[in-house]
């Protein structure tokens, strides 16, 4: 389930976490790379917040939701 109503069901942020885990990727990497590139954003204007997180979407691959997607798949059919 995309928010844990679905009973035994894992939820999209579980199936990131663990994957992100077993690869040794930092849970809150995204987070991390605008407190680099904007270390003052909780005084950042909405739009100045925006700029950021487009600046720390072109950095970051973004695959991991696919990725492990793909990896519980039955079958290529089924994805």
């Amino acid at each position: 389930g995309l928010i844990e109503w679905v009973p035994q069901c894992d939820t999209l942020h579980t199936l990131v976490r663990d994957d992100r885990l077993s690869r040794h990727v930092l849970l809150n990497v995204e987070h991390q790379l605008m407190l680099h590139f904007a270390p003052d954003l909780e005084s950042l204007t909405l739009m100045q917040r925006a700029e950021a997180f487009q600046h720390v979407l072109a950095t970051t691959e973004g695959m991991d939701l696919y990725r492990v997607l793909w990896m519980k798949s039955p079958s290529s059919e089924e994805w």
